[in-house]
């Protein structure tokens, strides 16, 4: 799953890929249900480790990889170091260098946020939350439900923003070696021109900047990174889906 999510992210995506395949759907650690790390450690190869571990567990040797957004590094370290472990790759806009979305991030228009109505129950937050990706799925009312919990006032995340961030961080500074991995790899992009994540309470003018910042800054960054995925890897090939949300 990507950063801020859980497995049940893939509730309904899952079950399309077991037709010939078992299929196993991890929380990384620090969400869900998952364990805290009790040293702090959330680093790419920390994350990469826990797969490792939950293979040899489940007497895997050898599987093929699917992860979403930032899972892109964890999919890129297991290609690159345990290229025995890891059959195919595939990329949910998750390909990606990300030392630039800090920045890019703190460049977004500002816009709405949740009402003290959305905010009320991790049912009424669920709800909200369908619709600022445009992702209307039961899935996205199932990881809402495993990643955010009912405080006194309102809902907040389970996973407190210093793991979110030590697990960004860590991402950042493995960056991909897709010249190394030797594994098919198939990465998807979205098109990075719609107001996705954006709060239904946001206006149409706020909308409409997100857009225009999306198509100025973040599409020319996304195309550069296609780019070099394209010009370094080994095996794989890239798909761009038009007017595609970040939860595709």
């Amino acid at each position: 799953a990507g950063l801020g999510s859980s497995a049940h992210v893939f509730d309904e995506f899952g079950p399309l890929l077991r037709q010939g395949h078992r299929v196993i759907a991890v929380t990384r650690r620090g969400y869900g249900q998952s364990s805290d790390a009790s040293n702090g450690d959330y680093s790419n190869g920390a994350l990469v480790g826990d797969l490792l571990e939950l293979m040899d567990h489940l007497e895997i040797q050898r599987a093929s990889f699917v992860g979403h957004s930032l899972a892109g590094g964890e999919l890129a370290t297991l290609g690159s170091k345990h290229p025995e472990r890891g059959d195919r790759l595939g990329y949910i806009d998750a390909a990606y260098d990300r030392s630039g979305v800090p920045s890019l991030m703190a460049a977004l228009p500002p816009s709405a946020s949740p009402s003290p109505t959305a905010l009320a129950t991790v049912a009424s937050f669920a709800e909200w939350r369908q619709q600022a990706p445009g992702v209307r799925s039961k899935a996205v009312i199932a990881d809402v439900a495993a990643t955010m919990q009912q405080g006194p006032k309102s809902v907040a995340p389970r996973t407190d923003q210093k793991t979110a961030g030590a697990a960004l961080a860590g991402d950042i500074a493995a960056k991909a070696k897709w010249e190394e991995i030797g594994a098919p790899s198939l990465a998807f992009y979205t098109s990075k021109d719609v107001a996705e994540q954006v709060p239904p309470e946001a206006s149409a003018e706020q909308r409409q900047a997100f857009i225009d910042y999306s198509v100025k800054a973040l599409r020319p960054w996304m195309l550069r990174q296609q780019a070099e995925f394209l010009s370094r890897r080994q095996c794989g090939t890239a798909v761009e889906v038009p007017r595609s949300t970040h939860h595709l």
